[in-house]
């Protein structure tokens, strides 16, 4: 699936924007669990198709727009399979020399080589950095982020909110997650000296949002299916989710946590999981607010189930 020009044909529908209004006035009239204006939490929307993710993306905008913050942080996240280079890097069976330098190419996290978003509904402003910046931060000069969608609604509702609220768009800093950990001795330093600049540049007016498709089940994503009953998963991958943050920040055994994340739940959020766990910092708490599996079985024209999570999470320090 070519999925940017996907997502970006739903955002153009007739309807869409009507539909975001709707979400909007709903989030307004409701609480995110976790939604106080905390500057300690970074609140995680799926991307998953509008109708889907949009109410729990509204949730997060009209908790940003309500509390007041100057400027965002959204954390995206990479879809490796759009690239070949990250192909090469994450395979093991790739050349050592080969996949060292795919490696150094897609690690890191990546800002976009231009200073606006472009949406359906307008353009937002992209935040400035300062000189400061660690050497694992690149701006996107070889097309990593040609395909990439994680961040695309995200950002036109954000956009069509300002319109809504009679405001100023927020401006808004996309850093797009790479590789977070090293393949050849499971360091996770990036992820390290990546939170780190995070926390400093993280302060009461500052935003930190993300985005994650925290499970993806069925054939087409390479699951086994055999013996499974539709009607338990949900329970099953809500269960399976706090086993992950179980491990990830009440134990800290964030390498047990990557491989469940890659392997079991095929999460897109793995490398960012990593990033929070060290941006939080020990104790840190994973809140899920709401969790459904939306149905990809007629997106995919593939047979059931084929599900990806739409979850709303709180990640929050202790």
């Amino acid at each position: 699936m070519d999925w940017k020009p996907y997502y970006d044909t739903e955002l153009r529908e007739a309807k869409t924007r009507d539909k975001i209004k709707q979400w909007l006035r709903i989030a307004d009239e409701m609480a995110v669990a976790s939604g106080t204006h905390d500057s300690r939490t970074v609140l995680s929307f799926p991307h998953t198709a509008v109708d889907y993710s949009g109410p729990l993306q509204a949730r997060v905008i009209s908790w940003l727009y309500g509390n007041g913050f100057k400027r965002v942080i959204a954390l995206g996240v990479i879809h490796g399979a759009l690239i070949p280079t990250y192909q090469v890097a994450a395979n093991e069976l790739s050349l050592h020399d080969e996949r060292e330098a795919a490696y150094e190419q897609v690690s890191g996290a990546f800002l976009p080589a231009s200073n606006r978003v472009k949406t359906p509904f307008g353009t937002l402003d992209v935040l400035s950095v300062d000189q400061a910046v660690p050497a694992e931060i690149r701006q996107d000069h070889s097309n990593l982020l040609e395909n990439e969608f994680s961040l695309d609604t995200f950002h036109a509702v954000m956009r069509l909110a300002a319109d809504i609220y009679q405001v100023e768009p927020l401006p808004v800093l996309p850093l797009y997650v790479g590789m977070m950990r090293n393949p050849f001795n499971g360091s996770f330093a990036t992820a390290a000296a990546l939170a780190r600049w995070l926390d400093a540049s993280w302060d009461e007016e500052t935003a930190i949002v993300t985005t994650g498709d925290v499970v993806h089940f069925g054939a087409v994503y390479g699951s086994e299916n055999e013996g499974v009953l539709p009607e338990t998963l949900e329970s099953r991958f809500h269960h399976r989710l706090e086993v992950l943050f179980e491990r990830a920040f009440r134990e800290g055994n964030l390498e047990a946590a990557y491989q469940m994340a890659l392997c079991e739940l095929k999460s897109d959020q793995r490398e960012v999981l990593l990033l929070l766990a060290h941006l939080l910092g020990e104790g840190a708490i994973a809140e899920i607010d709401a969790f459904t599996l939306s149905d990809y079985a007629p997106i995919f024209n593939a047979p059931p189930p084929c599900l990806v999570a739409s979850a709303l999470i709180a990640y929050k320090r202790r």
